[in-house]
């Protein structure tokens, strides 16, 4: 019913761990959408034409299915926001390294490695992220609204990461634009490291705090 539609948005709106989960999901989205922009990276610093860069972005997705099994049996057996946090502090050391490597000598194979290092890291952030909804101790009768809420948030990257990468890359063309929109990527990732240090807190602080009833539960009741 409309009534358990807006009871159930409004308790989720209140709950930090669902915005930090939120939180989360924008900066792990936002290195998703970096990897748009690998091929453009072939073409215009390491000397590719374009169908080279797009071989170089196809060979990265293939790791998509074992960073994401990987990452989901060190959650497992770890936590997953662990390894969450894991994966950002592997990217923010990845976007740094490619922000000042040059691609001469072996400059070209630590900017190869690390390209591929973070295809990994985020594939990795993408196969457990909503993992956090059990490990938040989310109620069954609330997956639904936090998940479209944590979605509704986290997704939001859509809208506002290609203006301003754009706007990087356009600022200054070439290597410097380059290197510095990875300097932008591994801003991001220092703040997911910051993000999940505050998940973590609150998880500890909210391990005894319960989440209310089960709406249709107590409409149920008030009509007998």
């Amino acid at each position: 019913s409309s009534q358990g539609l807006f009871h159930s948005a409004a308790v989720v709106t209140t709950r930090p761990l669902v915005w930090a989960q939120a939180a989360v999901i924008i900066c792990a989205y936002c290195g998703y959408k970096g990897l748009d922009n690998y091929s453009l990276y072939a073409v215009q610093v390491l000397g590719m034409n374009e169908v080279e860069g797009a071989q170089l972005s196809a060979y990265g997705a293939f790791i998509r299915p074992v960073a994401a099994v990987a990452a989901g049996f060190l959650a497992d057996r770890w936590s997953a926001s662990r390894t969450i946090g894991a994966s950002f502090i592997v990217l923010l050391f990845t976007y740094a390294m490619l922000s000042i490597a040059l691609p001469d000598g072996p400059g070209l194979a630590v900017i190869y490695a690390n390209i591929f290092v973070s295809f990994f890291a985020v594939f990795a952030l993408r196969g457990v992220y909503f993992a956090l909804l059990e490990e938040n101790k989310t109620p069954a009768y609330y997956t639904g609204a936090v998940t479209g809420m944590v979605s509704f948030v986290g997704y939001t990257p859509e809208i506002f990461f290609a203006p301003i990468t754009g706007r990087i890359l356009d600022a200054s063309p070439g290597l410097v634009g380059h290197q510095n929109y990875f300097l932008f990527l591994a801003a991001v990732a220092a703040i997911g490291i910051v993000v999940v240090a505050g998940l973590l807190r609150l998880q500890r602080s909210n391990s005894h705090v319960s989440w209310p009833r089960d709406p249709a539960l107590d409409m149920k009741s008030s009509t007998k």
